[in-house]
């Protein structure tokens, strides 16, 4: 996120949502094969489509917010994603890997 924003000058909220947005895109497979070993099928897929948008939607909005009220950009990340993960893991956990 750094090289995007401070090195290519990409703006703040771009650059949340392409890391973002890239790291959901490996996370179904990190999760489901590494952190609750569970195979894969439709189902979970869909459910964790539905998760997907839903937390991504929710980071994005979450981190705007927060740029809004002039927080730099990592400190805005950092609450974001502290906010988000727990709440991100036990939904994984009991929702979309169950």
């Amino acid at each position: 996120m750094f090289f995007l924003i401070d090195i290519f000058n990409v703006k703040e909220w771009k650059g949340f949502m392409i890391i973002y947005g890239v790291w959901y895109a490996f996370l179904y497979f990190i999760q489901a094969k590494f952190v609750f070993q569970a195979n894969h099928s439709p189902l979970k897929l869909i459910k964790f489509i539905i998760f997907l948008v839903v937390f991504y939607v929710s980071a994005n909005l979450l981190f705007n917010l927060l740029i809004t009220y002039n927080l730099h950009y990592l400190i805005s990340t950092f609450i974001t994603v502290g906010i988000l993960m727990p709440i991100r893991f036990l939904v994984s956990k009991n929702v979309v890997f169950k």
